[in-house]
């Protein structure tokens, strides 16, 4: 299998693509597919509370606005990490672990589990955004790793 490396400018030029295109299907009311869908819409329940996925998701476009070469769903040694950084020369810096849990989930209370000491083995920074309402202060952790 090849796989294709791409640079942080296609990167985006790619998720800007794959943005217009979904909004253009959003925007499509012509056909008959697109009035099925809206139809059926109406039996899907809008989430409560905000995924993982969708924090991650919004923490990583943060990260690389910032011009940073980060990755989701980086394979180590038996673990998955969320978001790893890397700098120029493709070697890791940093760790981020993302929950959706609230402000009271913290770095003490996830230095308990398996999962942490796991991540520590690496022996590279790590930090725990446990909420949206922490995605800024996290941005601002990978600049001072990053410096």
């Amino acid at each position: 299998m090849v796989v294709k490396k791409y640079t942080i400018e296609q990167e985006k030029q790619l998720v800007e693509d794959f943005t217009n295109v979904c909004k253009k299907l959003a925007t499509t009311k012509r056909t008959t597919e697109r009035t099925d869908l809206n139809k059926l819409g109406k039996k899907i329940p809008y989430p409560k509370k905000m995924k993982e996925a969708e924090i991650q998701a919004i923490l990583y476009s943060k990260i690389i606005d910032e011009g940073y070469n980060a990755r989701l769903e980086v394979r180590g040694d038996n673990c998955s990490f969320d978001i790893v950084v890397f700098n120029i020369n493709n070697l890791a810096k940093c760790i981020i672990e993302v929950k959706n849990y609230s402000e009271s989930y913290n770095l003490a209370k996830f230095s308990d589990t398996k999962q942490y000491k796991k991540y520590t083995s690496y022996d590279i920074p790590l930090c725990l955004c446990s909420g949206i309402e922490q995605i800024d202060s996290t941005v601002s952790w990978v600049k001072k790793v990053m410096k």
